[in-house]
């Protein structure tokens, strides 16, 4: 299931990237 974790992994990344930003413009 390496596909799968590779989606996991993308999808972490993007929900921290978009915790960031609310972070910063907050």
């Amino acid at each position: 299931m390496i596909i799968l974790k590779m989606s996991q992994d993308a999808l972490l990344k993007r929900d921290m990237w978009l915790l960031l930003l609310l972070f910063i413009n907050g």
